[in-house]
């Protein structure tokens, strides 16, 4: 059994959410291991948080479990990584009255240009959101453009923490990844509550 502290979901939250996620087609699992990754590697278990977007009772459930979190972390703003939590950035800005920004690639040819959705303050203190944490690449392009902006970057927050090598990307720095589950966690849920497959 993995040690509590080190996530932000009780375990009973962690639980609910799980069943919920599975319950919605969110949580993939394949015991073949057959599911591909951006990365090119695959996996048993696939978080796909994008599909949210059909789901407004599923936004609503992890706005709420983000927001309790990002309370407690008191900063002057999020920044989401786009676009795994698009969706889930807006109802939580609504619930918190925390400002969200948008951190993306730049685009070059449309009259709003560069990376910046949002307004960003240099010396402000923020968290970055995204669904899971893999490598960490993902999180490198956001935490360059954010320091080069002069904002001291809190944490990130992630709803699940793959442990598949960020540690040794994501720099050794004040920057603490905080998750609310591991894969893990989830295997274990499915070990005790099995998917019914379809005839």
């Amino acid at each position: 059994m993995l040690e509590e502290k080190q996530y932000w979901l009780k375990e009973q939250e962690r639980n609910i959410i799980i069943g919920a996620l599975v319950k919605e087609g969110i949580i993939i699992f394949d015991p073949e291991c057959k599911l591909l990754l951006k990365n090119g590697g695959f996996t048993d278990i696939y978080v796909n948080l994008r599909m949210m977007r059909s789901k407004p009772n599923v936004t609503r459930f992890l706005a709420s479990a983000y927001s309790d979190i990002l309370r407690k972390l008191k900063i002057d703003r999020f920044v989401e990584v786009p676009d795994s939590v698009s969706i889930l950035a807006g109802a939580i800005t609504v619930k918190t009255d925390i400002p969200v920004v948008t951190v993306r690639e730049e685009k070059s040819a449309r009259v709003t240009k560069g990376k910046i959705i949002g307004d960003l303050k240099m010396g402000e203190t923020v968290v970055i959101i995204d669904d899971v944490i893999t490598d960490g690449a993902s999180k490198m392009a956001v935490i360059e453009t954010l320091v080069s902006l002069g904002v001291k970057i809190k944490a990130i927050v992630v709803l699940v923490d793959r442990d598949q090598g960020w540690r040794e990307v994501i720099p050794q720095t004040d920057i603490d990844v905080l998750a609310g589950m591991s894969l893990s966690h989830i295997r274990e849920y499915l070990k005790a509550n099995p998917i019914k497959q379809k005839p």
